[in-house]
């Protein structure tokens, strides 16, 4: 077929055209994508900005506060102890309990919806100081795509903490709360378990009976000890974490025995608001968890508590970890003596004073305590743990009279500074 010159140039121009409209497709869907990836950019880097200047705030807040509790107390040593406060009930929302420690905004302990006076209840219940971020790099691949989160690591040591605590971990970084032989109630692993054994026997044989308080459950390894010795026996536990009393019963073989009740709250709330009249021959303290310290339940004000829910003659053990010249066991035994006329300091280690982290023991009573006679009882283990590692009270006089002299109270209870040698030996690179 012959074109004309005319129908050839019409040809040849639509063919240019198709060209030139596939060039401009090509440029405009290359221009979406490049734009869209630079809106990316941008957001992330706007994101990066506003959180940057957030952090900064926070730190300038929280300068403004520790330098504001310092003028206010004209002593540049009083700078309060600050921790996060934003608690958060794992379990649920428990309806009509007024406790800080009672938040969850996304259901209830029955799993169901919340409503609006729940919502109402909540914001009644919380108690907020924000905590400042920590931004770490969440791509081990540093080739691959740079993810940017909030992640929170208030005790910088590269785990994500919900509430700024600190948990016991084993090699593999898991928590340990506690061991429990399932099975086998009387089998008590650590120390103070067996101290905490013999000292329950001796009230027993003493008073016909054992009321006691934990404060703090964890595994309920004393209590199940308790229950499976003396059936009979009231016991009350305070403990903060609902979820932790879940699995206790449900998986480290809890009894349902009526005479154990657990309060799911904070133990100084408990003795403020649910107590009521009760007195205990037996208060065990064990909320402390490794290097974290419920600061509140070291101060005086809280040792007031505590006796006033003591019988005349009842006991109060607490279970505390320290090391070194032992900075904050001494302050809380001066504490202590400060409320209880009777202190007895028991360090399970006798090599105590050169270690730098030990576990040990201090019993508080308004009336001597028969250490003698304690220490012929034997615990679950058949050894007399209490006389191996009861230290003399001249031996503890002139321990507390050692270093500072101060008290811990609700105004000045600064744990985070005398346990940081402490916490530096156990993170000590070698």
């Amino acid at each position: 077929m012959n074109l004309s010159r005319h129908e050839f140039r019409k040809g040849v121009a639509l063919v240019v055209t198709l060209l030139l409209l596939s060039v401009i497709t090509f440029l405009a869907v290359a221009f979406l994508a490049l734009s869209r990836r630079d809106r990316q950019s941008v957001a992330i880097s706007i994101t990066q900005t506003e959180s940057k200047y957030l952090a900064e705030t926070a730190a300038a807040r929280a300068q403004a506060e520790i330098f504001g509790f310092v003028a206010a107390k004209g002593n540049l040593g009083s700078a309060p102890l600050m921790v996060s406060r934003t608690y958060q009930n794992q379990g649920g929302f428990d309806p009509g309990v007024s406790s800080f420690d009672n938040v969850n905004w996304d259901r209830t302990i029955s799993g169901g919806a919340l409503n609006e006076p729940n919502r109402l209840q909540m914001l009644t219940n919380l108690f907020f100081d924000p905590r400042l971020p920590v931004f770490v790099q969440t791509n081990a691949n540093l080739a691959a795509a740079r993810e940017f989160r909030f992640f929170l690591d208030f005790n910088r040591n590269g785990r994500f903490d919900t509430n700024g605590l600190v948990g016991n971990l084993d090699a593999s970084g898991n928590l340990i709360g506690s061991y429990n032989a399932v099975g086998d109630p009387l089998k008590l692993r650590y120390s103070y378990e067996q101290v905490g054994a013999e000292l329950a026997q001796l009230l027993v044989d003493r008073d016909g009976k054992l009321d006691m308080l934990f404060i703090g459950g964890g595994g309920y390894t004393l209590p199940r000890y308790v229950e499976a010795l003396w059936p009979d026996a009231k016991i009350d536990v305070a403990e903060v974490d609902p979820a932790v009393t879940r699995v206790a019963y449900e998986h480290l073989d809890v009894p349902a025995n009526p005479n154990i009740v657990t309060y799911n709250m904070d133990a100084r709330q408990y003795l403020i608001s649910n107590a009521g009249n009760k007195r205990y021959n037996f208060i065990l303290g064990d909320a402390f968890n490794d290097f974290s310290v419920p600061y509140h339940l070291t101060t005086q004000e809280f040792n007031h508590l505590v006796k006033d829910h003591l019988a005349d003659d009842g006991v109060y053990m607490l279970n505390l970890i320290d090391g070194g010249d032992l900075p904050f066991a001494t302050a809380v035994m001066r504490t202590l003596r400060s409320v209880f006329p009777h202190v007895y300091f028991l360090p399970v280690n006798k090599a105590y004073i050169e270690t730098q982290r030990n576990t040990m023991l201090v019993l508080a009573s308004s009336q001597p305590i028969d250490m003698a006679k304690l220490g012929m009882i034997p615990g679950s283990d058949r050894e007399r743990q209490s006389a191996d590692w009861l230290v003399s009270q001249p031996q503890l006089d002139a321990l507390l009279a050692k270093g500072p002299q101060f008290l811990l109270t609700d105004d000045y209870v600064p744990t985070e500074q005398l346990l940081t040698p402490v916490f530096e030996s156990a993170n000590a690179v070698k």
